[in-house]
């Protein structure tokens, strides 16, 4: 994704153009990339904890839907996977270590999601100046958040195998 220049627009070189585009994407395109990846990999990841559950639900043979909670938070969904995990096998506990592994994953990566979502403050560079819930400038680098996003791929997976 390029960058128009609309002096060349109205009529420059057709070889200042091709640099342009040949350039690769810019700096900001970069950073806006690696914070969708980031917010989108948060989405896939909350809805494939809601669908685990709910096939968990239908395995166990309860099929009513969730009360009057529209969108409950992470820690909630949480403790009803590790309530449908602990009832369906009571004596191993190696899924409910392997449910708290992720957990503390999550919370995490959510406060990073938090930070670069709710405090961001500047582009530096190849990467965010952000300000964290003490009004502590905190900086992280596009391979950082594309790393999380790829974390957040992986626990996914992992999520899919308990």
């Amino acid at each position: 994704m390029g960058r128009i220049d609309w002096n060349l627009a109205d009529g420059g070189d057709t070889e200042d153009v091709q640099a342009i585009f040949s350039s690769g994407p810019c700096a900001q395109d970069r950073l806006l990339l690696s914070i969708g990846r980031l917010v989108c990999a948060w989405g896939l990841f909350e809805g494939s904890l809601e669908d685990r559950i709910d096939r968990l639900r239908m395995a166990a043979g309860e099929i009513r839907a969730v009360g009057n909670r529209s969108r409950p938070s992470m820690a909630r969904r949480f403790a009803e996977l590790r309530a449908v995990v602990a009832m369906r096998d009571r004596r191993n506990a190696d899924a409910l270590t392997e449910i708290a592994g992720i957990e503390s994953e999550i919370q995490r990566i959510d406060s990073i999601r938090m930070m670069v979502t709710e405090g961001f403050q500047a582009a530096d560079g190849d990467g965010l100046l952000c300000r964290d819930g003490k009004n502590r400038t905190v900086r992280f680098a596009l391979e950082g958040l594309d790393g999380e996003a790829a974390t957040l791929d992986r626990l996914r997976g992992k999520l899919a195998s308990i």
